[in-house]
């Protein structure tokens, strides 16, 4: 295993590797990560199931009779605890790696962002799409998430942050980000919210990889706005053109999200869509190239060939890390519980041994003294017993003129 984990790195590592031979190092990383992290959810598990026996055998009837009620108490709570928040804790680990297991041999690209901003008309775009989907993101359903394949990679389409309602949906929201190697969040020209920056915090907090799309627009159905886009398409997406939104981009995802050096890909998602749908094959080669969309799909390509296996690889160990570490927030939690009630319980024992040695003590004393009384009683009746009867010739007799006493 140590060759082949040498060889497997240095092959990652390796700047001349290609797409395709990175897909299946992709995959077979995938493979092996699952199985590692598979691996410590069932020791986690078992932990738990040792954790909650232990705790049966500490919440047992001699700490009722010893006085350790309300320990009792804590510890019993302590096991409900770990029947139902660290066993769901586990669950819900094995659960979400369940589900990445079944496209191991995938990438996944997911697209987030504000609705209307483009999702879908890039992912139209990208996926040789009809159109039909585009300018549907405010018809708001769960079965707005889509999967999609380019490439060799599945690619999912998010409804818009914004339509995002309620605990449900962003726990929906979650679990994808939790299958996603890359996210693409989009953000367009006529639009850069605060809140949908705010909107990524709770993803961004999973620790995976942004690349920010900025969704140039401008109506190219409209004729004269088509001719001039083709004329001059850097006057739409030069550096000068996007300068302010970029600006903005960045200061936002600073503030936001902690985020420094983004990585922003301008494109016109329109441009691009209607580059599929052309039937003048010069029209359509000028409005691809103009797009910019070359310049995300080879940003994805790109991802593939020299970090795809590390994210691969961050997909499945960085969610498996993240539900250990709630469970053993959790678990160092009601240790703390536990160390309250084994410090009251040994209040409540040093109590009772410093009452038993009092007791006894006193008892003992008691026991002297009682004693005292008795034999002091015993020997003056003795005395009296004899005085009274030792010149008595038949008292005690034997017969033969001993006295017996």
């Amino acid at each position: 295993m140590y060759n082949e984990d040498t060889a497997l790195r240095k092959t990652i590592s390796s700047s001349a590797i290609g797409y395709e031979e990175a897909l299946r190092i992709c995959e077979r990383v995938a493979k092996e990560e699952y199985n590692f992290a598979n691996e410590a959810l069932v020791r986690a598990n078992d932990l738990v199931g040792a954790l909650r026996q232990d705790l049966k055998m500490l919440a047992n009837p001699v700490l009722t009779e010893q006085g350790g009620d309300d320990a009792t108490a804590q510890i019993e709570e302590l096991e409900r605890k770990l029947d139902s928040l660290a066993s769901e804790t586990v669950t819900i680990a094995q659960r979400a790696l369940a589900k990445k297991a079944e496209r191991l041999s995938k990438f996944t690209v997911t697209l987030f962002g504000r609705t209307m901003a483009g999702k879908s008309t890039i992912r139209e775009a990208i996926t040789q799409g009809d159109g039909g989907t585009i300018g549907k993101g405010a018809q708001r359903t769960t079965r707005d998430i889509r999967e999609y394949d380019w490439n060799e990679l599945r690619v999912i389409d998010t409804p818009g942050i914004g339509a995002y309602e309620g605990d449900a949906d962003r726990e929906l929201a979650l679990s994808v980000v939790d299958e996603s190697d890359l996210l693409l969040f989009l953000a367009s020209s006529d639009g850069i919210q605060e809140t949908a920056f705010r909107g990524m915090k709770a993803i961004r907090s999973q620790n995976k990889p942004i690349v920010f799309v900025l969704n140039v627009k401008r109506d190219l159905e409209r004729a004269v706005n088509l001719r001039r886009f083709l004329r001059d398409p850097r006057g739409l997406l030069g550096d000068d053109a996007i300068r302010g939104h970029v600006n903005r981009i960045e200061r936002l995802a600073f503030d936001e999200l902690g985020m420094r050096n983004v990585r922003i890909v301008a494109i016109h998602a329109q441009a691009a869509f209607l580059a599929t749908r052309e039937r003048d094959a010069s029209v359509a080669k000028q409005l691809h190239a103009a797009s910019g969309i070359d310049r995300l799909l080879d940003v994805l390509t790109n991802e593939v060939r020299y970090r795809g296996p590390v994210r691969r690889l961050q997909t499945f160990l960085d969610g498996t890390t993240n539900q250990v570490v709630d469970l053993e927030e959790l678990l160092l939690g009601q240790a703390k519980i536990l160390d309250r009630s084994a410090r009251y319980l040994r209040d409540k024992f040093s109590e009772l041994d410093t009452w038993l040695d009092g007791y006894i003590e006193s008892v003992n004393e008691r026991i002297e003294h009682e004693a005292s009384i008795l034999f002091r009683s015993l020997r003056s009746s003795v005395s009296s017993f004899v005085d009274d009867n030792l010149e008595s010739s038949d008292a005690g007799s034997d017969g033969e003129g001993e006295l017996m006493l």
